[in-house]
């Protein structure tokens, strides 16, 4: 586990339950800090035998580390092993991604979500992917995890270095043993490329 320190924290017990924490940092040293957290749930999920979170808001989620700055904001629920992703922002120097989907299964990080950003620096997303991938241990192996996404991705313009594309489109499926741009477009050079990629 990782430490957890919390700056304020207010609960309200009526009409629902309601917690909401303030300046919340996690590990040491800091791997990520969160402006604000707010959980809402009712009376009677405290005692069902299926977690019920029916609100959680994360504002100025801030990962650290010597990769770009980023921040994200986060509204979902949760119901049991499925998250539900009402709105995620994601901001950077240069790109901002906004996104939805579900999680259908916490557990596996399986799920499908859909993806715009109106200017896509690769190299941005690449670093902000890096951040939020959990560090490995010293002297430990990973063990390879069962995560597969899907995400719709659009974007009217791509930077990749000094590069600029526009239009791109494509489904990404993403698991431990493949990586793929399905349904790929992308304007570039005065054409449009039209096809998939598989890594």
């Amino acid at each position: 586990g990782q430490p957890v320190r919390i700056g304020t924290v207010s609960a309200n017990l009526f009409p629902d339950i309601a917690v909401d924490l303030r300046d919340v940092s996690v590990g040491k040293p800091e791997a990520i800090r969160f402006g604000r957290i707010k959980v809402l749930t009712g009376f009677r999920a405290l005692f069902a035998d299926t977690i019920d979170v029916r609100e959680v808001k994360v504002m100025e989620g801030r990962p650290q580390g010597s990769g770009p700055a980023f921040s994200f904001d986060l509204e979902a629920s949760v119901l049991g092993d499925r998250l539900d992703v009402a709105s995620l922002t994601a901001r950077g120097p240069t790109t901002t991604i906004a996104g939805k989907g579900t999680l259908t299964s916490i557990a596996n990080l399986e799920g499908t979500f859909d993806m715009r950003s109106e200017l896509l620096d690769l190299n941005e997303l690449i670093a902000i992917g890096a951040a939020l991938a959990p560090p490995e241990r010293a002297g430990t192996k990973r063990a390879t995890s069962p995560m597969h996404f899907v995400v719709q991705t659009t974007a009217p313009r791509v930077r990749f270095g000094a590069y600029e594309f526009k239009d791109l489109s494509t489904t990404i499926d993403a698991a431990p043993s493949k990586f793929m741009l399905d349904e790929l477009s992308l304007g570039l050079f005065g054409g449009t490329f039209k096809g998939r990629l598989d890594a």
